[in-house]
């Protein structure tokens, strides 16, 4: 571990290196030395980092913040945070304004699932609305404490702006907190013909779907796959 810190703090693996995954019990030894190291690093080749159950706390997510402001992560196209616990509304809204500063140009793929910025959902939606994250081809949103505000966040994003790359649109949450029938007809019902054209597959809970499929017989959502399951 140690000699693997050193080579990224050093930067003699940084310029080369294209891809991050790591996964809680991947790592035996105490992670946050490593992460901290990543996220203080200039890997300008990076593109792919996934650090999924990796118990990031607040801090751990301040620190990556700031990495991205300093434009350590230039060419990241997939991200995936997926099962931190601890990013809540402060962590998005410290990870949006990186994103408003250009930070998150070239994302293609953001996985927050399994997370708590269902709480902050507002920052997500006035990044969206800024024109930051317009590459986005995949979001993922499963299980992140969205209530009926957070999804009308989002519906109040997409009725100002088009997401003309997004494909794949993941809105599962049915444990904890979660929206309703009056956050999926907000969500829907804000919805402009432009606002997704690309999507191809959005999942939800079972209950939601009438409201998705009304969107799609009125024309405001291309002919799309509904699916209740998580993305694999």
């Amino acid at each position: 571990m140690a000699c693997l810190i050193a080579a990224v703090q050093t930067g003699m693996i940084g310029s080369s290196l294209n891809k991050i995954a790591l996964r809680h019990g991947d790592i035996h030894d105490p992670a946050e030395p490593l992460l901290l190291s990543i996220f203080g690093a200039a890997l300008p080749s990076l593109t792919h980092l996934t650090l999924d159950s990796m118990k990031l706390s607040a801090d751990d997510i301040e620190v990556f913040a700031m990495g991205l402001q300093a434009g350590n992560f230039p060419a990241l196209r997939s991200l995936s945070l997926r099962s931190s616990y601890h990013l809540g509304s402060s962590g998005l809204r410290a990870l949006m304004d990186a994103s408003n500063e250009g930070a998150l140009e070239n994302l293609e793929a953001l996985d927050l699932g399994w997370t708590r910025v269902g709480r902050g959902m507002e920052w997500l939606a006035k990044s969206l609305r800024a024109g930051r994250l317009s590459k986005l081809k995949e979001l993922v949103l499963d299980q992140c404490e969205m209530s009926d505000k957070s999804m009308k966040w989002l519906g109040w994003c997409l009725h100002h702006v088009s997401l003309p790359n997004l494909e794949r649109l993941n809105l599962k949450n049915s444990v904890g907190k979660h929206y309703g029938s009056v956050g999926a007809r907000a969500f829907c019902e804000s919805l402009r013909h432009d606002s997704l054209p690309a999507l191809s597959s959005i999942v939800v809970d079972t209950p939601i779907a009438p409201f998705i499929r009304q969107a799609i017989r009125a024309g405001v959502l291309p002919p799309v796959h509904i699916g209740n399951f998580d993305f694999e």
